[in-house]
């Protein structure tokens, strides 16, 4: 296997480019020499359809594996088929001070929820991000019959490639919804995604979050590149 080098250097991380993903495996991983003074790496492939479920890909279960996904345009053209349910409803906080609290409550659910598959990135982030980063998000609350169902966030940011994005910084649901419960939801989400971004989209999918592929696919996303932490 040939050896690759990295087309984009930074502090935290390289990024090489490959044909397509079914080219990404372990040995590869092992080929381009992943050193230890940076934490993550990742795989430029040709744009794809994000697909409904996750794909399978052969690597260390030491690393958390995640894909990049972005809207197919400019904003969210489309919030996709409208469905409601009994007591699923969704607003905006109402203050700084909710937004931390909801964003706090979603992080331990997620935690619980994930165990030991949770990134040790985002255990590792967690702090810097409730401290440093409430100010400058939209963020969108969903509720079921009056309790917290859903954090959805986004942020205005540049990618890796300098292009203007809204970078989905936060998208959780809380476990235990039922189908149609968990489809308004996201309805919700959508529709107000469409209404408050005007930049291409994106955001980071951990592969074990099937929900979260089957909503993004829903949603026409598209995904280009994937990325490894080490756990």
């Amino acid at each position: 296997m040939k050896k690759l080098k990295p087309y984009n250097v930074a502090p935290d991380g390289l990024l090489y480019k490959v044909r397509k993903l079914s080219e990404v495996s372990q040995k590869l991983i092992d080929v381009v020499g992943w050193d230890e003074k940076h934490i993550r790496i990742g795989f430029d492939f040709k744009p794809m359809p994000l697909p409904a479920k996750p794909p399978q890909v052969r690597v260390s279960r030491k690393y958390s594996s995640r894909l990049a996904c972005y809207s197919p345009g400019l904003g969210l053209k489309t919030a996709g088929k409208p469905c409601q349910a009994p007591g699923i409803e969704a607003r905006p906080p109402k203050s700084l001070s909710e937004l931390k609290k909801t964003l706090r409550i979603s992080y331990r659910t997620y935690v619980k929820q994930w165990g030991k598959l949770t990134p040790t990135g985002l255990i590792r982030n967690y702090s810097k991000y409730e401290r440093e980063y409430p100010k400058k998000i939209t963020a969108l609350l969903i509720f079921k019959k009056g309790r917290l169902a859903g954090v959805v966030h986004h942020i205005k940011t540049v990618g890796v490639l300098r292009d203007k994005q809204n970078l989905i910084t936060w998208y959780a649901l809380v476990p235990g919804l039922t189908a149609g419960e968990r489809a308004a939801a996201n309805y919700l989400a959508a529709l107000w995604l469409k209404k408050t971004t005007s930049r291409r989209i994106s955001t980071l999918v951990e592969l074990f979050e099937r929900d979260s592929f089957k909503f993004f696919s829903g949603l026409g996303f598209i995904t280009r590149r994937i990325i490894f932490e080490r756990q």
